[in-house]
């Protein structure tokens, strides 16, 4: 299998760019990190995952759950 998520920054890119869209992980969400590896792996884009994350959250209350209020996971 070819890794394109060569380093862990580049990783950290797609999960920041879920969390600044559909808030932060949390302690639970964490387990889904290997998803956001898996994603990157298959040669998406950050500005792919950027718009699908706005696309599919872009309506979604960030208040209580933003990474601006609680940090980014990654």
């Amino acid at each position: 299998m070819t890794v394109f998520c060569s380093s862990q920054s580049v990783h950290f890119s797609y999960v920041q760019a879920f969390e600044s869209h559909c808030g932060s992980l949390t302690q639970y969400g964490m387990k889904y990190m290997r998803a956001f590896a898996n994603i990157c792996n298959e040669g998406v884009s950050k500005d792919a995952m950027e718009e699908a994350c706005g696309n599919v959250c872009g309506s979604y209350n960030l208040a209580k759950w933003s990474p601006f209020i609680h940090g980014y996971s990654a």
